[in-house]
Order: C-alpha cells, then sequence, then structure tokens
C-alpha cells in the first residue's frame, strides 16, 4: 500500500520549548510582551504531542524553528532534537535560534543535529566574533549553515501608526516567518500566539490549509499596527547579561583549543541585517 503523501505547509514554524533566556531583552516578543511571559517550558512529552498532530494531518512543515527563551538551556534539548531528527517529512528544514552564549561541549554536539543555525548578536556583545575567532565557526559549519543576525532594534508590539487590519497584514513578516506551533493548536505568529488570539486547532486538514494559506487579515490584525514602533535594543538587567555574555565567551574560548586547526575564513561568515526570517534566501 501506497504511503499517504504529506502536504506542504509553506512558511516558518516556531517551537518555544523554554521559557527562560541567559538575557534579559527589554521587550522581547515573549518573555517581556507587555511586561509580561506568555510561553512556558515545553517537555519532550509536549513536543511528541504537537509532532504527533502533524503526522496525523500528514503534513511537512517548510522551517521548523526552536527557540525560547534560549533553548539549549532546556534540560531536555538534546532529547528533544534528536527526537526531532528521527521524524522523517515533518519538516524540510530544522532550524535553531541562539544567543550563543551556551556553548557547552554537549550543546555543539547537539547543535550539529541541525541543518540551520541562527545566531542574536546584540550591542555590546559581538558573540559572532568570538565563535569566528575560536574556530568553533569553521567546525559547526561543516555540519549546519550558519548566520549571525543583529538584534539591535525591537518591536514595541501594539504600538505604531494606526492602520486597517488589511494594511497591517500585507505589511506583516510575522505572517509566514513566525507561525506558531503550541500544544493548543496553531497560530499566524508571535502576537497572536500571546493574545490567544484567532488559534486553528489540530482537528481538521483541511482547516490547516486554509488558515496557513489564508490571504485575509486575523481578527489580531485590526490592533496590532505594522509596522510596529521600534526601539533600540536594551536590558531589563545590564549587569547580570554582561556577566552571563563573559561566562558564554568563557566557554567558547574553552573549545578554542579543540578547534583552533580549523581554518578560518572570515569571507564565509554570513550575516543577516535584522531577524526578519523572511529577507534570507
Amino acid at each position: 500500500m501506497n504511503k499517504q503523501k504529506r502536504k506542504l505547509l509553506k512558511g516558518s514554524y516556531d517551537l518555544y520549548i523554554i521559557n527562560a533566556c541567559n538575557l534579559n531583552c527589554k521587550g522581547c516578543s515573549v518573555l517581556d510582551y507587555k511586561g509580561k511571559v506568555t510561553i512556558g517550558l515545553m517537555t519532550l512529552q509536549d513536543v511528541k504531542d504537537i509532532v504527533a498532530n502533524l503526522n496525523r494531518l500528514c503534513v511537512t512543515v517548510q522551517e521548523l524553528k526552536i527557540l525560547g527563551g534560549e533553548p539549549t538551556l532546556h534540560k531536555q534539548f538534546n532529547d528533544i532534537v534528536t527526537y526531532l531528527r528521527t521524524q522523517k517529512g515533518l519538516y524540510k528544514k530544522l532550524t535553531l535560534v541562539t544567543n550563543g552564549l551556551n556553548f557547552t561541549p554537549s550543546v555543539i554536539e547537539t547543535t550539529k543535529l541541525f541543518d540551520n543555525v541562527i545566531m542574536s548578536v546584540y550591542p555590546n556583545m559581538p558573540i559572532d566574533e568570538k565563535i569566528v575567532h575560536s574556530g568553533l565557526h569553521e567546525h559547526l559549519k561543516k555540519y549546519v549553515d550558519i548566520e549571525y543576525w543583529p538584534q539591535n532594534m525591537f518591536e514595541q508590539y501594539g504600538e505604531g501608526k494606526q492602520n486597517t487590519a488589511e494594511e497591517n497584514w500585507n505589511a506583516c513578516w510575522q505572517k509566514d516567518n513566525c507561525l506558531t506551533l503550541t500544544n493548543e493548536g496553531l497560530y499566524h505568529c508571535t502576537i497572536s500566539m500571546n493574545e490567544k488570539s484567532d488559534l486553528c486547532s489540530y482537528e481538521n486538514l483541511e482547516d490547516v490549509v486554509s488558515y496557513v494559506e489564508r490571504d485575509t487579515p486575523l481578527d489580531m490584525c485590526k490592533k496590532c499596527p505594522w509596522p510596529p514602533k521600534m526601539e533600540n535594543w536594551s536590558s531589563l538587567k545590564p549587569e547580570v547579561d554582561s556577566k552571563n555574555y563573559k561566562k558564554g565567551v568563557e566557554l567558547i574560548n574553552a573549545v578554542e583549543i579543540l578547534y583552533a586547526k580549523d581554518t578560518i575564513n572570515h569571507n564565509d561568515v554570513r550575516r543577516g541585517k535584522r531577524i526578519r526570517y523572511g529577507n534570507r534566501s
């Protein structure tokens, strides 16, 4: 008997596995959304339950992104990623979004299981330079694609020019690049997840496909100005973040001896403008 052909769901799908981070970014879309934390801690079983729903629907997502918080801090990080690697047909590309400040030996090995790694780089914390100079960049590049994305500005969601829902929808980059997978269902963007608005359950394939491929605004679009107001990045706890950055650099320096023999090619380092996933190739 022929296996059922899986339906491709275009776009990038976010899986927030942890609500903790080693940085305290003011205005973080999930850890400081209007002063609140909007995500919880997922267990391996939570991830398996979501995957089971997607497999039941027989769908393949174009890209599956693992995020937090800082996802590498999750105690089951390796278990979750190893499990996802067994799920053939679930995704076309598996991506890690990290700040690069927790590259322990075990995290490095797990990172090699991804197809793509996006490292967020914050002002006065040039973790990209440290990773490149240590030889870790060249080492990881043998296994995964690596991109460095400057995070100099943060969106202030809910603030900005008052447009129509259609104008906000048409201008928004999140709707195709930040679809969010949760235990209760699928959201079209991080903001709708934060506000618990416009949820699509995993009950019916036709409904999910229609939701993903829709070309009309969400209810949330009426009150989510786009583009939102932008502010310079800042920390809620500067001293703590400075200490954690130094700890992250120490971890990277600790692997320098292991990977120093790797040739450093500074012309082969991919850098982005801002973490707007739709602008990537």
